[in-house]
């Protein structure tokens, strides 16, 4: 979405009274989780995908092509972006348009208002794959709630969970929580004050420290490698990128300790 958001700067054009076509030439028809947030692109209620026109000849009054998703070293994915390079405007007007376009409302009162609550919201984002399981997570969960400095959410991010409830819970967090992962994107709809915390990065360093950067949040990641256990590793795949293969447990302390960081900055910005 966010490639599309930047062709349509291109274009010089906002506007949704345009049809949308996948173009997506796969042998398998194309299943679209995020359907949902066509809806901020497009008043058209469905996405055709390329599949449709084989065979039929096809003629456009006008034809716009997105730049490239996840082009090697291109816009988003991995981004080659200078070490102190933040805050980029692109990435935080990407974060406007889709909140604006899709209704996701945010719940913080301003704490220059009467009612302003101190209490951080955090969202722990709990892995439903075979790999990068925190086998402690139940023990993460309970040491932030009995600080009783958080208002904790343990989210699972399935597709059992429309995608519109998953932005909801991810712009209604002042701290996220998730393992090295494709959850992790929810850093693009955090709010401007929010921290992200990778629990561990599996030596992908740069993925969403990068992200992290770019949308301007704080980011924290695992650094005590001595409190980091490997509990469980794939025998599929004992070369190579291991560590993505693997489940872990987390030491408590060390962990908290982390999301004490992630909250010093978000309550500096918030001017808690």
């Amino acid at each position: 979405f966010f490639n599309l958001y930047v062709a349509q700067h291109v274009n010089g054009s906002f506007s949704r009274d345009v049809n949308l076509v996948m173009w997506e030439t796969g042998h398998n028809y194309y299943y679209d989780i995020v359907k949902a947030v066509w809806a901020a692109f497009s008043h058209r209620a469905h996405v055709k995908p390329i599949h449709d026109y084989i065979g039929k000849r096809v003629c456009f009054r006008d034809a716009m092509f997105s730049l490239l998703p996840r082009m090697r070293l291109g816009l988003f994915y991995s981004s080659p972006i200078p070490e102190q390079c933040s805050r980029s405007g692109l990435f935080t007007a990407f974060n406007r348009h889709l909140m604006h376009r899709l209704n996701i409302k945010q719940e913080r009162v301003s704490s220059s208002k009467e009612g302003a609550s101190k209490r951080l919201r955090v969202t722990l984002l709990s892995r439903q794959t075979r790999w990068r399981k925190v086998v402690n997570e139940d023990e993460l969960l309970k040491a932030l709630r009995d600080s009783g400095k958080y208002d904790v959410t343990l989210a699972n991010f399935t597709h059992n969970v429309p995608f519109l409830e998953q932005v909801h819970i991810s712009h209604n967090s002042d701290i996220f929580i998730g393992m090295h992962g494709a959850g992790l994107t929810h850093t693009l709809f955090l709010p401007d004050w929010a921290a992200v915390f990778e629990l561990f990065n599996c030596h992908d360093v740069r993925c969403y420290r990068d992200l992290a950067a770019l949308r301007g949040v704080k980011y924290v990641t695992w650094t005590a490698m001595d409190k980091l256990e490997t509990v469980e590793r794939s025998p599929e795949h004992l070369k190579g990128a291991t560590e993505k293969f693997s489940n872990y447990r987390v030491d408590v302390d060390e962990f908290m300790r982390l999301v004490e960081e992630a909250a010093k900055s978000v309550r500096s910005r918030l001017r808690l």
